[in-house]
């Protein structure tokens, strides 16, 4: 779904500064060119937007994440 959710925002020219993930180890360092960084880590940048592009499985852990490390910008798109 990142993946896909990357080819869509190239397309219409959004940047993309980070990729986050709640677990920098078992992910990729980067994707398509753009770093994969953990959500800890990018605390810092807690001002930008966030779009969460997975499986809803995942959603709970990754908004407790988020929330906890004071992102508030999320979107969650809705995949069809």
């Amino acid at each position: 779904m990142a993946v896909e959710a990357l080819k869509l925002m190239k397309k219409y020219d959004i940047s993309v500064q980070y990729i986050a993930v709640t677990d920098e180890k078992n992910n990729l360092s980067e994707l398509d060119g753009i770093e994969v960084r953990s959500i800890q880590s990018l605390s810092s940048h807690r001002e930008g937007i966030v779009i969460i592009a997975t499986d809803k499985k995942w959603y709970s852990e990754i908004l407790d994440e988020l929330h906890k490390y004071g992102f508030t910008n999320i979107i969650i798109p809705k995949f069809k």
